[in-house]
């Protein structure tokens, strides 16, 4: 175990939280940002499930090109280093922060999903939780 998988997993203890990852078997019309006809390469789909006590988050995660060519298992660590809370923020905030047009619907519904995952970490984390969280990178 190297020291980043080290790290997500005493996180994962401290936390009294489970963190569970399976290959997904939706076939989601939703696809990674950064698929288009001239990058049409994505990596393998997971559903992630974070667990503690009766509240649960489930998500879908994109895992890296890179370990799909290896054949290389998603880490937790590398779902734990992905996870960030944003600070509420209007679409028009958001868009110029990222480079998003704000005169897109794609972009409406990213702002939204960032959103709902910040909802749902908050939910699942103490304030002093998430600084720990982000201090694993």
């Amino acid at each position: 175990m190297n020291k980043y998988d080290k790290k997500a997993k005493k996180f994962l203890e401290k936390t009294k939280m489970t963190l569970n990852i399976k290959k997904s078997k939706s076939k989601s019309k939703n696809k990674p940002f950064w698929i288009s006809k001239e990058n049409p390469n994505c990596g393998i789909k997971y559903e992630v499930t974070l667990k503690r006590g009766q509240r649960t988050y489930t998500f879908d995660f994109w895992d890296s090109v890179y370990n799909k060519e290896r054949e290389e298992k998603l880490s937790k660590y590398s779902v734990l280093s992905s996870l960030e809370i944003h600070e509420e923020e209007s679409f028009e905030d958001f868009c110029r922060n990222f480079g998003y047009n704000n005169d897109s619907i794609k972009a409406k519904n990213t702002h939204e999903s960032v959103k709902l995952q910040s909802l749902n970490i908050q939910r699942l984390l103490s304030d002093e939780e998430i600084k720990k969280l982000r201090e694993i990178n």
